[in-house]
């Protein structure tokens, strides 16, 4: 059995609706400035993320996905959200259909790379910018709009919807 789930389940599914578990980081550095990319799918805004693998755990997903599309780690994480409903549902360009459940962890910037560097193929642009200055929020994914709400709203504590 292959490690990497999404591609196995599609070989079994094809593009029809399958549930999966997302990891996300939001990630801010000492300035208090967050770290947004750009998708390269569909020009939304997000928070770096991605699918757990199998045998993954939560953290290390998150990690790896944080290190593979931005070339960044992140010092020690907590739990910031645990999302899940219709908000996590995401139709891919190529006609897969994903509904995520959705595990977001904060934390701050360990080791920081030029911004310029990032995975082309999913990533179109990072930005570090600070909450006040985020793009408007209907140009992020669902799930990441109740984040970054929920991060302005100088809440304690875990968001879980």
């Amino acid at each position: 059995m292959d490690k990497e789930y999404i591609p196995y389940i599609r070989s079994l599914v094809g593009h029809r609706r399958v549930m999966a578990i997302g990891v996300s980081i939001t990630l801010r550095d000492k300035e208090g400035r967050y770290l947004i990319e750009k998708r390269q799918d569909d020009g939304r805004y997000c928070f770096p993320g991605g699918a757990l693998d199998f045998d993954e755990k939560l953290i290390d997903g998150a990690r790896r996905e944080l290190k593979e599309e931005t070339g960044i780690e992140a010092g020690e994480l907590t739990l910031l959200a645990l999302l899940s409903g219709k908000e996590g549902d995401f139709h891919y360009p190529n006609g897969d259909f994903t509904s995520y459940v959705t595990v977001h962890f904060l934390g701050e910037i360990a080791c920081m790379p030029p911004l310029s560097f990032f995975q082309e193929s999913e990533v179109k642009e990072l930005l570090l910018l600070p909450l006040d200055q985020l793009p408007p929020l209907e140009e992020f994914l669902p799930g990441d709009q109740k984040v970054i709400e929920f991060l302005r709203q100088g809440k304690e504590g875990i968001l879980i919807d």
